[in-house]
């Protein structure tokens, strides 16, 4: 018997591998979410999401004890409560939602998903609670400026390997990530478990087989608690944090 997990986070922290990586277990079950954005080229209505109206959607939010509605890029993505729970009740089936920090946040808030003990709400950060406290200690924009640097080398590195020539960094990007990520870390809290993720999305780490370093520790954390068991990196932050 596996877990529902309900994955977010920061910016640029490998969900997207980690999602990927989920999908090959066996018994994984992806709900699809409503969304009110165009639906993609290849995409399946009803398997990548469920494509509604924005209509349709905002009138969702009259059913707030069966569906969460958020807002995303300028787009409306709505989930099912008793469709989460309905995955529960497999013997076999395990499942997992990746979303942004927004919905996550009020996921990890709704009393019949809390009081479930086989949906966990994960939070990805790019960085760990003790770093995080070490850098605050020093003021809020010490550890802004960890974060720009962050995505700055990110961006820098990706460059070099795809042969491209060095050049100063889109900063009006790499300021949006930054303020992207102060945002989400501020909802970390309402997560029952935070897993650090120091190696960002493209990391080389991330791309070996299997996935190595830090990454490797981040996803082997997230496979244990789909598994239910103890992950190796697993932390609770405090409400306070960002007080």
């Amino acid at each position: 018997m596996g877990n529902v997990l309900i994955i977010s986070g920061a910016p640029k922290t490998g969900k997207t591998h980690i999602g990927a990586s989920l999908a090959r277990f066996p018994g994984m079950i992806k709900p699809p979410f409503f969304s009110s954005r165009q639906k993609g080229q290849g995409e399946i209505d009803g398997v990548d999401a469920i494509f509604k109206t924005r209509q349709d959607i905002e009138q969702m939010k009259q059913s707030p004890s069966e569906y969460l509605v958020t807002s995303t890029k300028n787009n409306l993505i709505a989930l099912s409560i008793a469709q989460l729970i309905s995955i529960t009740r497999g013997e076999r089936a395990c499942g997992c939602l990746i979303v942004p920090p927004e919905l996550g946040a009020q996921l990890a808030m709704h009393e019949a998903l809390s009081s479930n003990p086989r949906i966990i709400t994960v939070f990805i950060s790019p960085a760990s609670l003790a770093t995080v406290v070490s850098m605050k200690l020093r003021g809020i924009s010490r550890l802004e400026r960890f974060f720009y640097r962050r995505f700055v080398e990110r961006d820098e590195f990706i460059a070099k390997d795809h042969g491209k020539p060095k050049s100063e960094p889109d900063r009006k990007y790499v300021e949006l990530l930054k303020e992207q990520t102060m945002a989400a870390l501020r909802l970390a809290h309402h997560f029952q478990c935070v897993i650090p993720s120091p190696d960002w999305s493209g990391h080389p780490n991330w791309k070996a087989t299997p996935v190595a370093g830090d990454a490797g520790n981040t996803l082997s954390s997230v496979f244990a608690l789909l598994k239910g068991q103890e992950p190796k990196l697993a932390e609770k932050w405090p409400k306070d944090l960002f007080a």
